[in-house]
């Protein structure tokens, strides 16, 4: 075992989850070349991390208004990329595949490899035929426990104990000379004993908060810490938002960064905050990859298997009978779950935790 192929295409979440299982594997094994498989979507916190040593980016095309038009142009297209990812894929003779993904494209792509070790899910915790693709399986784990501890079941079959603790190795890849810019500007870095960290929003509709959550809780974080500075944080479909919230403040003690951000300049302003407030979403997780204590607002999700490991007793969520329902759209209720969070009930669990 020389060669492994870490295949998890996904969301920024997913793989930084999954990234819990490389210091055991270089542990194991440091002359080990890890290879990680991704869409371009998550390909940049990959290419950050110190453990692994290649990156292959599976860039798919993604349908357009004019890619729509022409379906035979489209699947053109799609046989083109999996062709090329197959050439790529061959031509590295890996010994081992990790298929993290259990979805019918990762293993395909786990079959595309030839390799002689090809560890995946189980039939029953699979999707869309996964497990075909694939000749060894993990243990099954119940999906009411963090993904990390299913990730970490992938370690045995390969002879390597699970660790006692979880690290993810990711918080050497940053240091304060990564921080944007304008924190190095004398109105945001001096007078400041601390920086809290605000995150605007997810890729789910039915995970925001609503803006007026924002708007009430920053004047009473600002009040409970006196020296402080607010961080507004998020991507670019966050960074109207941001400036929405921005606008409606009244002191410079507030900074909208959403949208303004490159990922590591990200990760490395999450490393610098005392703490983070924010929704389900990628940056609670490169918290927790970091140590930087994590406030969750949940409501459609599950924090026993989707919060930022270690950090799921800093959660809130209002208590209503339909939560968590794990949907995408709001079956009727206008996201209820969510406008339930108070800024009272955030700043509660602020206070309890001594910050």
């Amino acid at each position: 075992m020389k060669r492994v192929l870490i295949v998890l295409l996904g969301a920024l979440g997913d793989v930084v989850r999954g990234f819990s299982i490389l210091p055991p594997l270089k542990a194991h094994d440091p002359s080990l070349h890890i290879t990680w498989l991704v869409e371009p979507k998550s390909a940049g916190i990959v290419k950050l991390h110190p453990l692994v040593d290649e990156v292959l980016i599976f860039d798919r095309p993604y349908r357009t208004q004019s890619t729509m038009q022409s379906l035979p142009k489209q699947l053109l297209a799609s046989v083109r990329s999996l062709k090329s990812m197959r050439d790529v894929l061959n031509a590295h003779r890996f010994d081992v595949v990790l298929d993290m993904q259990r979805h019918l494209k990762s293993g395909f792509f786990s079959w595309l490899t030839h390799a002689p070790l090809r560890v995946g899910f189980r039939r029953g915790d699979a999707k869309e035929g996964n497990w075909l693709f694939n000749n060894r399986f993990i243990e099954p784990i119940d999906n009411s426990v963090s993904k990390v501890l299913h990730y970490q079941q992938f370690l045995p079959s390969l002879g390597i104990p699970i660790p006692d603790a979880v690290r993810f190795g990711l918080r050497e890849a940053v240091s304060d000379a990564d921080l944007p810019s304008l924190l190095h500007e004398e109105r945001v870095s001096a007078g400041a004993d601390q920086w809290i960290g605000v995150v605007m929003g997810s890729t789910w509709d039915t995970k925001n908060w609503p803006v007026q959550g924002y708007i009430k809780l920053l004047p009473l974080l600002l009040a409970r810490h006196a020296n402080s500075k607010i961080l507004l944080l998020g991507d670019k479909t966050q960074a109207a938002l941001g400036q929405q919230v921005a606008a409606a403040m009244t002191t410079d003690r507030v900074v909208n960064l959403a949208g303004s951000t490159s990922l590591k300049e990200l990760l490395a302003v999450l490393a610098r905050c005392t703490y983070a407030v924010g929704p389900d979403s990628g940056p609670g997780h490169l918290c927790a990859a970091v140590g930087t204590p994590y406030i969750g607002l949940f409501g459609p999700t599950t924090e026993a298997r989707v919060a930022p490991f270690g950090q799921e007793h800093l959660v809130v969520r209002a208590d209503i009978g339909c939560a968590p329902c794990m949907r995408r759209v709001c079956p009727g209720l206008d996201t209820l779950c969510m406008r339930l969070l108070t800024p009272e009930l955030v700043l509660s669990r602020v206070a309890s935790l001594g910050f």
